[in-house]
């Protein structure tokens, strides 16, 4: 009986919370919403308590208060973040993508897809050009 409660209290937190988190986290990054960001990223703190999750416990908390302090430390890149700077804006609106997943997309592409460095180490050419590409 008490395992039929605890997957059924797993299950109802996943749905009711974390689904809303994740829906409101993928849509401030495509957005650039800062406000809902960070407000989904508040809100995801307590589920890593409840999931278990120890670092995400320990570090998200820290990243929350450098966030809620760039207003005083960083106005610039506060007012960037506010005007949609948190992500790289394509030509569709809600196409937004963070930053760290376009450097992925754009420059370490070719290296990964088939015929990339990645899997050609033997070929000079390949290896050279990724080596000039990195300085």
């Amino acid at each position: 009986m008490s395992c039929n409660f605890v997957c059924l209290n797993y299950w109802s937190t996943y749905v009711s919370d974390l689904f809303s988190i994740l829906r409101d986290l993928t849509n401030s990054l495509r957005s650039g919403d800062w406000i809902l960001y960070l407000s989904a990223m508040e809100r995801a703190t307590s589920l890593f308590f409840f999931f278990g999750r120890t670092n995400y416990c320990q570090w998200t908390p820290l990243f929350l208060q450098d966030c809620y302090q760039l207003k005083e430390k960083f106005p610039l890149l506060y007012d960037s973040y506010i005007n949609g700077g948190l992500v790289v804006n394509t030509t569709k609106k809600g196409s937004g993508v963070p930053f760290d997943q376009a450097l992925e997309q754009c420059y370490n592409r070719p290296a990964k897809v088939s015929g990339g460095i990645i899997l050609n180490f033997n070929c000079p050419q390949l290896t050279e050009s990724a080596i000039q590409m990195a300085e």
